[in-house]
């Protein structure tokens, strides 16, 4: 058990555990890992499912506050728009210069 970040780390030295680790071995107290993986994989498919609709999905995000999606277009130009040789050209797209 941990109650906070520091913690955490503290019990990965004594443990010789990376967080991964220690979250696994404390998910086996409740289950079998075959279900926690599985856990994982659905968690895993859902985000990608997201994630594909957020790139193909334009106009307004739910939820009231009127918020204009962008992904669409972000991904579309980033398929047809080169980066060229800077790996870090992406974040241009993401979070453009005001």
């Amino acid at each position: 058990p941990f109650a906070s970040a520091k913690e955490l780390l503290a019990v990965g030295r004594r443990a010789g555990l990376s967080i991964a680790g220690i979250v696994m071995a404390n998910e086996r107290t409740r289950r079998p890992d075959a279900e926690t993986v599985a856990g994982i994989d659905r968690i895993w498919a859902v985000m990608q499912a997201c994630i594909a609709r957020g790139c193909r999905t334009e106009g307004v995000l739910p939820g009231g506050l009127n918020v204009v999606r962008r992904a669409a277009k972000i991904a579309a130009k980033l398929r047809t728009e080169p980066l060229a040789h800077d790996p870090l050209a992406a974040f241009d797209w993401v979070a453009p210069a005001s």
